[in-house]
């Protein structure tokens, strides 16, 4: 049995803590003690997440300006320092920036194994800092990463990014999927959908977007590129769920294209399975990524894919083998449609991912096909086999 805590920014709706929790309780039923300790105090409405695992709810309120947030990490890190002194641990396994460099400098002083999970290609996350801090992030996680046990990277195309950006040695890196447990999500997918709900999905071609209604999301360009579906097919619906800082203005572009009878923004869903089984196609429009959780989920609901060619993540899930990634055309993948990537080509990537939505409706062989190849993909990425791959790299001697 091997002691472990698990650190992570917030535990709210985001697709990383889910992560998180689905290890938390693998490696807990394989006979670990696991303790979980998040960045922020947690919301009781979130608390139902946490059910059956062990955790330390600290009382530290998120804050969103830079002194606050600078604030609250520092009193998360000391009361890290204060638990991990009380208390020792084998392993200390981190999600997100914040956590990671917080478990690096508890290490320092800890005699325990430092595990960081990289979910972000970090190169276009710092990219549009000025020079100054673009030197001081870089030289920063070259210096504290390189001081790990272990980095586990969320796509290869992360792992690519560290060592040739940020000089991360190899030996220290390793790539694994996100997990997904497949059986619970087709149980989801068959769940009802309310009345009014079922009369757009079952009146209309829906196409449908999954994510927080953020700059990274990109739902505000396939809003746009939208436009161009209707022209050609006006029986087609975009609904996109989530919630975020962007609804504002999702809500003003939507309106200025007058779009309001064909684009539904219908929330955050706890299940969102229920609907992505129901809709013809299912569009990714990230600006970047470190995976793709929703492209993984839309394979199990046997939902065909279009994605943008964004970096990183979608080409590694959808395509067989190595792309161009500033590729300017549709890609046909074995698994699912790429599109390009919308940071490179902008206006041009929002008429090619109009015209890719399109395709797939009209062509009916073509749509086929992606229907059912989409579940094969699906099993490389189930609960079991990414779980215990988990397993072997932080319960390992390395």
């Amino acid at each position: 049995m091997k002691k472990i805590l698990m650190l992570i920014d917030v535990i709210e709706s985001g697709g990383a803590e889910n992560i998180l929790l689905n290890i938390a309780r693998y490696l807990k039923e394989k006979g670990n003690y696991i303790t979980i300790i998040p960045n922020y105090k947690i919301k009781s409405e979130y608390l139902y997440k946490l059910d059956g695992l062990n955790y330390k709810n600290l009382d530290i309120e998120k804050k969103y300006n830079l002194i606050g947030k600078i604030y609250t990490w520092f009193s998360y890190l000391i009361k890290i320092l204060e638990h991990t002194k009380k208390d020792k641990y084998d392993i200390i396994f981190s999600f997100l920036e914040r956590s990671n460099i917080a478990n690096i400098i508890v290490g320092f002083f800890r005699d325990s194994k430092v595990i960081i999970s990289v979910r972000n290609n970090l190169t276009h996350q710092y990219g549009n800092r000025n020079f100054l801090e673009r030197f001081i992030v870089k030289n920063a996680i070259t210096f504290f990463y390189n001081r790990t046990s272990k980095i586990i990277t969320l796509s290869n195309a992360i792992k690519k990014d560290l060592i040739k950006n940020f000089n991360i040695k190899e030996n220290i890196l390793e790539t694994i999927y996100n997990p997904y447990d497949i059986k619970v999500i087709e149980e989801k997918a068959k769940e009802d959908i309310e009345p009014r709900e079922n009369k757009l999905f079952n009146n209309h071609d829906i196409i449908i977007n999954i994510g927080r209604l953020t700059e990274q999301k990109g739902q505000i360009y396939l809003i746009r590129s939208f436009k161009y579906v209707i022209e050609k097919l006006p029986n087609a619906r975009l609904v996109i769920l989530g919630e975020g800082e962007l609804r504002r203005i999702l809500e003003e572009e939507i309106e200025k294209l007058n779009l309001q009878n064909y684009i539904i923004l219908l929330g955050f869903k706890k299940n969102p399975y229920k609907y992505l089984a129901r809709s013809k196609l299912f569009v990714f429009s990230s600006l970047w990524e470190g995976f793709g959780n929703s492209i993984v989920e839309a394979l199990i609901c046997k939902t065909p894919v279009i994605s943008t060619n964004c970096k990183y993540g979608p080409a590694e899930i959808l395509c067989e083998k190595d792309i161009k990634e500033d590729e300017k055309n549709i890609i046909y993948g074995k698994w699912g449609v790429l599109t390009p990537d919308i940071v490179l080509y902008k206006e041009e990537a929002e008429k090619k991912l109009a015209e890719a939505i399109i395709s797939l409706l009209e062509d009916k062989k073509l749509y086929k096909y992606y229907k059912e190849n989409a579940f094969n993909r699906a099993l490389d990425f189930s609960r079991e086999k990414i779980l215990k791959r988990f397993e072997e790299v932080i319960l390992g001697d390395n």
